[in-house]
């Protein structure tokens, strides 16, 4: 009858939000073993979880300016940890169970050099950051970087997903890890979109999003690429020769784009035509099953 109970309990967790999940735990004494389900489930305030009991819990923890990242030490099950505006990090401290690392602050612009070696998650948004990322965990399979200067000589041999935000860019674009299966790009004021060799991406990238001032052929993208996204004011090449299994296409702000579209390819199921010159249905592929212009 008790395990029924707790089963019940549980599905109503699903539905309550933070506050009301932790007050029905305290009165349903017998269920506070089961704690462990939310401090997976929500993120919590440093300022509020410090020198608790329940620091040891805790795998999803958030800093803002005032916090004091030195007793991070005792939070032995961290996982995901989210800075924001805090320009003191300490990375020799960081607990080595972290998996997710995200800084969103401006003036954040320290090393990162000592990053454990179990991360997986690495997301920055730091305008101000300038240092190299030349000693990344091989362990990193998901990097976004938005920042005013980035410097990536060497990638991650894991990594999955790169996204590539900024102003400035040192670094090889050409030369990408085999296990990337999502790349991002935009303008970059050191290096043109145009540079980038299309026939050296990975032939692993399913997901290919470009940002900015492209004038560059698409022939010879990846043939395992299942959606492309263009999102390039002055675009204006055809587009008939792209992946034979790509299924999902996006043209967004592309206004000078006017060439047909009666060559894409035939598995293609999603297209949308955004603030995007189009005026013949007739050209579509036959097994499309979304269309937004």
């Amino acid at each position: 009858k008790e395990f029924k109970i707790c089963t019940s309990l549980l599905v109503i967790l699903l539905y309550l939000d933070k506050s009301s999940s932790f007050h029905l735990l305290n009165i349903a004494q017998f269920m506070i073993p089961m704690r462990t389900i939310l401090y997976n489930k929500y993120n919590f305030s440093y300022n509020k979880t410090k020198n608790t009991y329940i620091a040891k819990y805790i795998r999803n923890l958030h800093f803002t300016n005032d916090s004091d990242i030195n007793q991070i030490v005792t939070y032995n099950n961290l996982c995901h940890i989210e800075i924001n505006h805090m320009t003191k990090l300490f990375t020799k401290q960081l607990p080595e169970s972290l998996q997710s690392l995200t800084i969103r602050d401006n003036n954040f612009n320290l090393p990162l050099d000592k990053l454990p070696k179990s991360l997986k998650i690495l997301e920055m948004h730091c305008m101000n950051f300038d240092h190299p990322l030349h000693k990344l965990p091989n362990s990193v399979q998901s990097l976004h970087i938005d920042c005013k200067h980035i410097d990536i000589m060497c990638y991650p041999q894991s990594l999955q997903s790169l996204t590539l935000r900024y102003s400035e860019f040192s670094g090889n674009i050409n030369n990408l890890p085999p296990s990337l299966k999502s790349f991002a790009i935009s303008n970059n004021k050191k290096q043109s979109l145009n540079d980038l060799s299309f026939d050296k991406l990975p032939q692993s990238l399913e997901t290919l999003e470009i940002y900015g001032d492209l004038n560059k052929s698409l022939d010879n993208l990846p043939k395992n690429l299942k959606s492309l996204t263009l999102w390039c004011f002055k675009y204006n090449l055809a587009l008939d020769k792209l992946p034979e299994f790509l299924n999902k296409l996006i043209l967004l702000n592309c206004y000078t784009f006017n060439k047909p579209l009666d060559k894409l390819p035939k598995n293609l199921q999603i297209l949308k035509l955004l603030s995007t010159p189009f005026d013949d249905l007739n050209q579509l592929p036959n097994g499309l099953r979304y269309l937004k212009i």
